[in-house]
């Protein structure tokens, strides 16, 4: 079972990536509009971090070890996006990062969520098992 730090951990986490995603869908974005919440974002992985693994079972830090694993991957992709949207002069240019960024704010998201549902699945099974 995900203990409560978990999970409050990756709801922040999925909240931040919820705003950085409004941000970036603003018609008037700017790359230094969308550094403050991307900053948001990079803080609250890091959070999850210092929490360790040592709180979930094996099977649990297996699982979760992968997803920090992909969310490392993608926030340092997202880095590179937001650095570019901040130097795109061009609307086309621009235009890419934040398909991009979209692209990649999904990809997350949906790492949270398999986080965050991943104490619910457990139950369903030891259900089944009954």
């Amino acid at each position: 079972m995900i203990q409560e730090a978990y999970s409050r951990s990756y709801e922040t986490l999925r909240r931040s990536l919820e705003h950085l995603k409004a941000v970036r869908s603003d018609p008037d974005l700017r790359g230094s509009t969308i550094q403050p919440a991307f900053q948001a974002v990079q803080r609250a992985f890091q959070d999850i971090l210092n929490l360790g693994l040592d709180g979930l079972d094996p099977v649990q830090a297996a699982n979760a070890q992968s997803y920090y694993t992909e969310i490392n991957k993608q926030l340092r992709l997202l880095s590179m996006d937001v650095m570019f949207l901040q130097a795109s002069r061009q609307t086309a240019t621009s235009q890419q990062r934040q398909q991009q960024m979209s692209d990649r704010l999904e990809r997350l998201l949906s790492y949270c969520e398999a986080l965050l549902s991943e104490d619910g699945n457990e139950s369903k099974d030891d259900a089944n098992l009954r």
